[in-house]
């Protein structure tokens, strides 16, 4: 299913990373000649302002933001540069580890780089400030992988040790730790590390445990690599209004490589997963089924990195044989998931508990969209921090004059889909005292009226404004129109479903 469309031979030195850009038009190789080189997927060519200059020894990691506004490298000269990947320029230098750099990644809100090195520390830093906000630091802990959970609210890494820990980014707590793999003979223990993007957007179960109820935690999906020849999965349980640590759980173990693993990626509808080994293969694997797609072959020397294309078009190898390799990746039942509408309401009423609108994060909006067959408009959704509780308000004049939802066919589908949403959320056991008796939706700013009863303010304020002076429960006439916020309620809603998503 794969075919090799392209072999770039311009770097001197080994590959030791290959990213994506968002719009999957541009991919760039970090190489130990101190170089990174830019190149358009869709000519085969590089870029007019490549090679990218400004490290003094190898360039030992990449990464694209999210927004695809920024694109990070760093090096073993222990620094980090941001670049506008637009005109090629540096943006910022950012300086403070003591060893060589060897991951970056960003948070899904672009608002976070996350940097691993072998000085035994995992920094964050604030993309739009610049400043160094997290040190995290433990013994032994020489950093080789890292990255963000999809809620952006905790960083999982890996070490050369074999070690697999997640961190709490506001308090730099380390939740849990467990050995995940051995170092092989390679003496490199965990080398990759990959979040499924979709896995847990809307709920999970914990192996073993009963069905979780809705405020509960979170769990995810993570695929990690290492030097005993094997890629791992993991369930991640991270903590919640009911729960305050955090866990990981093996899931499954995928055999196939033999040699070392050195990277591994999930594909962005998750359906895929991609390792590279020392063995000069690489295995497209149905995260699922756990079986082996295809391996491919090309590369006369050890595969160092991998990546996929957002639109899960391309894949891109690159190697200690000093080339990087495009596949062009051929879509069928195995790697595709549906863009219809059944197939996004099916994440909202499955079997598995579902993740109430009002907590998804902008990437689960986004993941939706894409699940919609709506992809074009993620970016603008992104850019627009459109999360669960402004989706949930979302009106058509909101998606066609600032989202640029311009067919009306588009918007009527997003806001169709958003009212089946709705319903299925209301046939769960949401507390009736949760809901607006006016709209029997769920309130998030429940007011109390002269009348006693809760409303939410919205409902009420357009029920007064509509010349309608009794009370929607009673029919008697409202002694005054003025209302008191009921945060006893409020509280008690934010409980009961979990934290809100993250601020961009």
């Amino acid at each position: 299913m794969g075919e090799l469309i392209h072999t770039f031979r311009n770097h001197t030195k080994d590959i030791n990373c290959v990213a994506f850009s968002p719009n999957s038009k541009i991919l760039a190789s970090a190489s130990g000649d101190k170089t990174v080189c830019l190149w358009n997927i869709e000519e085969g060519k590089e870029m007019k302002f490549s090679p990218l200059l400004g490290h003094q020894y190898a360039v030992t990691t990449c990464a694209f933001s999210p927004f695809g506004t920024i694109f990070a490298t760093a090096s073993s000269d222990q620094s980090i540069i941001l670049w506008d990947i637009e005109k090629g320029e540096q943006i910022k230098t950012l300086q403070g580890h003591k060893g060589m750099i060897r991951c970056c990644c960003f948070s899904g809100n672009s608002q976070y780089l996350a940097t691993g090195s072998s000085d035994e520390t995992l920094r964050i830093w604030n993309i739009q400030t610049f400043e160094l906000i997290r040190t995290l630091t433990g013994p032994e802990f020489s950093i080789t992988t890292c990255g963000f959970t999809p809620d952006d609210l905790y960083v999982v890494s890996g070490s050369v040790y074999g070690d697999l820990r997640i961190w709490e980014i506001d308090s730099s707590k380390c939740e849990d730790m467990m050995q995940a793999h051995d170092s092989g003979v390679s003496g490199v223990g965990i080398s990759g590390c990959s979040f499924c993007p979709t896995y847990g957007v809307v709920g999970g179960k914990w192996p073993g445990s009963q069905k979780r109820h809705h405020g509960e935690s979170p769990i995810y999906l993570l695929a990690t690599c290492g030097g005993d020849n094997f890629v791992k999965l993991w369930k991640v349980k991270t903590a919640s209004a009911y729960s305050s640590n955090c866990k990981f759980k093996a899931k499954s173990v995928l055999e196939g490589h033999s040699g070392h693993v050195w990277d591994c990626k999930f594909s962005s509808n998750g359906e895929l997963l991609v390792s590279c080994s020392s063995d000069k293969t690489v295995i497209l694997w149905n995260p699922r089924s756990k079986t082996v797609i295809t391996k491919l072959s090309g590369h006369s020397r050890y595969i160092m990195t991998v990546a996929l294309s957002s639109d899960n078009c391309y894949l891109a190898t690159g190697s200690n044989d000093k080339t990087v390799q495009v596949w062009a990746l051929k879509q069928n039942e195995s790697t595709t998931v549906s863009t219809n509408q059944d197939q996004a309401i099916s994440l909202v009423s499955s079997e598995e508990p579902m993740k109430l609108l009002r907590s998804w994060s902008i990437e689960d909006v986004c993941v939706w969209l894409t699940l919609l067959g709506l992809s074009q408009y993620t970016e603008s959704f992104r850019i627009n921090c459109i999360d669960g509780i402004e989706l949930s308000q979302i009106k058509d004049e909101i998606l066609s004059s600032f989202l640029g939802v311009g067919p009306l066919g588009h918007r009527n589908k997003i806001l169709r889909e958003l009212k089946s949403i709705r319903e299925k959320e209301m046939e769960g056991n949401i507390p009736d005292e949760f809901l607006c008796p006016i709209t029997r939706e769920l309130m998030s700013d429940p007011v109390i009226a002269s009348d006693g009863f809760t409303y939410e303010r919205s409902s009420i304020t357009s029920w007064i404004r509509a010349g309608k002076d009794t009370s929607p429960m009673t029919n008697i006439p409202l002694q005054q129109t003025e209302f008191i916020p009921n945060r006893s309620l409020k509280s008690a809603i934010m409980r009961y479903f979990g934290p809100a998503p993250m601020d961009c």
